[in-house]
Parts: structure tokens; sequence; C-alpha cells
């Protein structure tokens, strides 16, 4: 890095009196690309993004019982995964919208109709492009699909949906989440998708929509006694999904154990 900006080759970064130099991440994202063009055998050394062949990475956190860090969880996770140089999305499905606050977006005054992934994912014509709805973060590498109570939305229509037979099977309520983020998966590596406290149908188009699962948990008797439960009705659920088409095939499901 000294040799390089000593020669007048990428970013330029802050010098301090004693001379030592300080770059933003921005910055370590811009040396990250030049190395990658420098050294085009060891791109992948610098530059961790996918391959041709390779298939977009969507984790879902998710738990029954509110409070199990699912979002503290997805947070740092996504942030871990920008700062080794990944391109990552985060997708805020709960209506409480605590992941867009921590994004440094405010639910209540900085969105408006269709400004969450239920603009993506509705049933009527006004339907938007995911493209159309995913927000920069103060986080270089970090994108946000805001959420907030509008979400609750997709909950009351998909019942309606589904007895007036308004979808075809390949616009089922537990694909369009996928469907959505189809349509970006060339501008990102990974995905991490933030989930209600509940086990509802946004609940459940991330877990199909999910190429890994990451269930959040206290080591306490009530949270432990809550996650059984979560994971038998799940299993109830998805077993009905899988019957009607839904893909299940993930690469890898984790508990993760949490402290207050």
């Amino acid at each position: 890095l000294r040799q390089l900006s000593l020669d007048g080759k990428g970013p330029s970064p802050a010098v301090s009196p004693t001379g030592r130099r300080s770059y933003t991440l921005e910055q370590i994202n811009d040396l990250r690309k030049h190395m990658a063009s420098a050294k085009p055998k060891d791109a992948i050394t610098y530059l961790p993004w996918r391959r041709r062949g390779d298939k977009l990475q969507t984790i879902a956190v998710a738990n029954f019982k509110g409070g199990s860090a699912k979002t503290t969880t997805s947070i740092y996770l996504a942030q871990h995964l920008a700062l080794q140089g990944y391109r990552v999305l985060a997708v805020d499905l709960d209506p409480q919208a605590s992941l867009s606050s921590m994004l440094g977006v405010q639910p209540e005054f900085d969105l408006e109709e269709g400004d969450t992934l239920y603009g993506a994912i509705r049933y009527d014509d006004k339907r938007r492009p995911l493209k159309d709805i995913i927000r920069k973060t103060y986080f270089a590498g970090l994108d946000l699909v805001p959420g907030n109570l509008e979400l609750m939305e997709f909950e009351h229509e998909t019942p309606t949906a589904l007895m007036e037979r308004k979808t075809t099977n390949s616009e089922i309520f537990f694909r369009r989440v996928g469907v959505a983020l189809a349509e970006v998966e060339a501008e990102y590596d990974i995905v991490v998708i933030d989930c209600p406290p509940q086990l509802g149908y946004l609940t459940l188009g991330a877990v199909c929509a999910a190429t890994s699962l990451l269930i959040t948990i206290h080591p306490q008797m009530v949270d432990v006694a809550s996650m059984s439960q979560f994971l038998l009705m799940t299993a109830d659920l998805l077993s009905v999904v899988r019957k009607a088409g839904g893909d299940l095939n993930h690469d890898f499901i984790r508990y993760v154990i949490t402290r207050h």
C-alpha cells in the first residue's frame, strides 16, 4: 500500500503528520479493484466477487420469537461481509424496521408508498422493479431494501389473492421474494434478509428465496421452547409449500446462540 501511494497509483489516503496513512472503506474497495486488475490470476484474493456460474447467496435470519437478536445478527453479518469486499444487499422484512433505522433510514419519514419490498411483490399493477427501491447506505458496499409497516399489507392481501386465484403458480406468494431478488442478482454477491418475528407469508417467502438459514436463539428455557415451536410450525408449513412446488434446497441451516 505504501508503494502504491508513493507511485500515485490507486486512491490517495489521508496522511497524518507522522506519515500514517488512513483509507476509507470506499478507498479500500478501489484498491481491491486495482489489485485485481493488476494481478488477474490472483483477482479473487483481492476482490471476492461472484465469478461466472456462482449463484447469489441469500441468507435469511429468522426466528418465531421477537428479541432473539435477528436484526443485530443481520446488520453485523451484512457489515462484516461488506468489509470483506463483497457486494451486499440487506433486506428488511420486519415491519418494525429496526434494520432500516440502524442503516440510516427513518421508516416513518423517509419512505413513501412502495418504498419497501412490498412494492416489488404486491399483487396489483402498482408493483415496482426492485432496483428502484434499493437504497445506498452510509456503509460502502452495503445497500438496503428498507422496511416499514407497509409490509403488513402483504400479509393481509395474500389470503385474498389465494382465494381469488389472482396469481399463477410462478407468481404464488412463496416465490415472490425470490423472483424480486432475481431482478438484481447480477449486482450483488450476498443478500441478508432480516425476517419478521412471526411465521407469516413474508417469512415463508424469505425462507423459500434463501440459500441458507440462520436461526437465532438465546440460551434460555423460554427461548428454546419458542424455537422448538417455530421449527415444528415451520416444518408443517414448508411441507405444504414443498408440495406446491416451493424450492427448499438450502446449503446450510445454522443455529446462532445470542446473548443480551
